[in-house]
């Protein structure tokens, strides 16, 4: 019986809180009405924030591209192709100053801040690549530093490449006419 009094107190002190959290709704409007008030002034102000910040969006991305194409172009204009001047145009222009070693004019098209890449095969590696500036690449010819550029293929035993730029260009760079090559590839191996 005790448990059954129990069971009945619980039930009435559960109904009590159900019944008390139940209130009836202000079908007056009048509060409603504030809110919706606040909500449009915010949603005015936040209107003109998007347009504030797209407005200075579209500056960011116009100076944005300002400074790539200065970038890409390291300020010299011999960086960049004009319309009068293609791709090809251009590859044969580097490739006469390669075969006239001309590595002051060629300094003109090598990368502000990445360089000029030197690797002696097909693949790469960061290891013993060498990567000149600009102003290094000028001044090659009568480097005499002898450059670990990484190690002979083919050998029995790996022989390491130690030259200075000179022999290294005589016997890794131009060491056939490429200019008057059969066979020309763009974006592809001609073997």
């Amino acid at each position: 019986m005790k448990s059954k009094q129990n069971l009945f107190m619980i039930f009435i002190l559960v109904l009590s809180l159900v019944l008390s959290a139940c209130t009836v709704a202000d079908n007056s409007g009048e509060s409603n009405n504030g809110d919706i008030e606040a909500l449009n002034a915010q949603i005015e102000e936040l209107n003109i924030q998007v347009n504030n910040l797209t407005e200075e969006n579209a500056e960011l991305i116009s100076q944005l591209e300002e400074l790539e194409l200065e970038l890409n172009n390291g300020g010299n204009p011999a960086n960049s192709a004009t319309s009068a001047q293609s791709l090809w145009d251009i590859g044969h222009e580097v490739m006469e100053l390669i075969k006239t070693k001309d590595m002051a004019a060629l300094s003109a098209y090598v990368h502000p801040t990445k360089g000029l890449m030197f690797t002696p095969y097909v693949h790469i590696n960061s290891t013993f690549d060498q990567v000149f500036t600009p102003q290094e690449v000028a001044d090659l010819p009568v480097d005499t530093t002898e450059y670990d550029w990484g190690y002979y293929y083919g050998t029995p035993v790996e022989t390491q490449i130690l030259l200075d730029f000179n022999d290294y260009y005589d016997e890794f760079i131009y060491d056939e006419d490429f200019l008057g090559a059969n066979i020309i590839g763009v974006n592809a191996v001609v073997s």
